[in-house]
């Protein structure tokens, strides 16, 4: 059942990915500057020349972070490591090829090598939750 939720939320989550990269540049560029303004409005940035390079990190931020949660669905999916990494560079890679077709999109190897990043943490995260979870259990019926 875990395994069949995985590969529906994979399937899911990659959807959402799509949706995002079918933006045109233009649309893209607002919704990076919605985030910039709340974070103006906390405080976070407080001069306008900081608004191009804060953008940049914020959309380079959301390819990670995307891709992060990607890899976890997959993960959940009950693929074997090898095929996890290779589902998360194949589509991170055709997600960017996919943007060379919009408007105002570009695709690049640095956001797939980002993008891989992302999933890469997330298998890191995971495995050392599971290593930390096995010595509070083994520690706990010693």
């Amino acid at each position: 059942m875990k395994q069949k939720i995985g590969i529906v939320l994979s399937v899911l989550w990659y959807g959402i990915i799509t949706l995002f990269s079918h933006f045109p540049g233009q649309e893209s560029s607002i919704q990076s500057a919605w985030v910039m303004g709340w974070f103006q409005e906390i405080g976070l940035i407080t001069d306008p020349e900081d608004f191009s390079e804060v953008g940049f990190w914020i959309r380079k931020l959301a390819h990670f972070s995307l891709y992060a949660v990607l890899t976890f669905c997959l993960n959940l999916s009950g693929l074997r490591l090898r095929w996890v990494i290779i589902n998360l560079i194949l589509l991170a890679s055709i997600d960017e090829f996919h943007q060379t077709f919009i408007p105002g999109r570009t695709g690049t190897y640095k956001d797939v090598i980002i993008d891989c990043f992302g999933g890469i943490f997330m298998l890191l995260f995971i495995k050392l939750n599971i290593r930390q979870s096995s010595r509070i259990i083994y520690r706990s019926h010693v």
